[in-house]
């Protein structure tokens, strides 16, 4: 599964591995949608184990990221790698969706 969700003391963690496409958009978004309904103030995006996002599951992270934030949380994208921080860059999203928001 290309996205996990869990809670831990400090938030909750959302785990991306391999290529998040629209094909897995379903997944990603209940995943995204528990993380945002489970009221914590941190939640944290792991993307060490991703080798592409498309721009479905950037929209959820991107979404995802603006709910958090209206509820005075905040977001911590750790470990994308060069694959993926490249594709936000050229779709002008790099600043949005990396590091702490």
């Amino acid at each position: 599964m290309p996205a996990e969700y869990m809670t831990s003391d400090a938030g909750c963690v959302l785990l991306l591995s391999g290529t998040v496409d629209i094909f897995d958009s379903a997944s990603l978004h209940d995943a995204a949608r528990e993380a945002a309904k489970s009221g914590g103030n941190e939640v944290s995006i792991h993307l060490h184990a991703a080798t592409a996002i498309d721009t479905s599951a950037t929209q959820i992270l991107l979404a995802l990221r603006r709910a958090t934030q209206r509820r005075g949380g905040r977001v911590l994208f750790c470990g994308a790698p060069r694959s993926i921080t490249a594709f936000w860059t050229a779709g002008g999203l790099a600043q949005e969706l990396s590091g702490e928001r």
